[in-house]
């Protein structure tokens, strides 16, 4: 479960606390589980995955038996899976990404304009 008031690392809690003060209508918090703990993924056929990050990307190939080295991460691609499934990869739009040019809103819009042209 998340701790909101987790204080494990003191150096995040300050931080946190700091931008807390400076900033209160901002979120800066652990975001919270939703979901059951033991749910199954559930994909239907002809369904489309978007993965946002390489953790979330290895995780996805993971949870379908596949192999990481047949489906690399990298921002942009995508992938035709079993049961007319298709993946697609973005870098996460996190703040570093975005605030260090990795992940742009044309980089990022394009990508999901590729998601939209496949959907019914």
């Amino acid at each position: 479960m998340i701790d909101p008031g987790c204080q494990l690392c003191p150096r995040l809690a300050d931080y946190r606390t700091s931008l807390q003060i400076q900033y209160p209508d901002y979120h800066c918090a652990p975001v919270a589980d939703f979901g059951a703990r033991d749910a199954r993924l559930l994909i239907p056929p002809g369904g489309v995955l978007f993965t946002l990050g390489g953790i979330a990307h290895r995780m996805v190939i993971k949870a379908l038996g596949l192999r990481e080295i047949a489906y690399p991460f990298g921002h942009g691609n995508r992938y035709q899976l079993e049961n007319d499934r298709q993946l697609f990869a973005s870098y996460h739009p996190s703040r570093y990404n975005i605030n260090t040019g990795r992940l742009t809103a044309e980089a990022f819009a394009r990508v999901v304009h590729d998601i939209r042209e496949v959907l019914p």
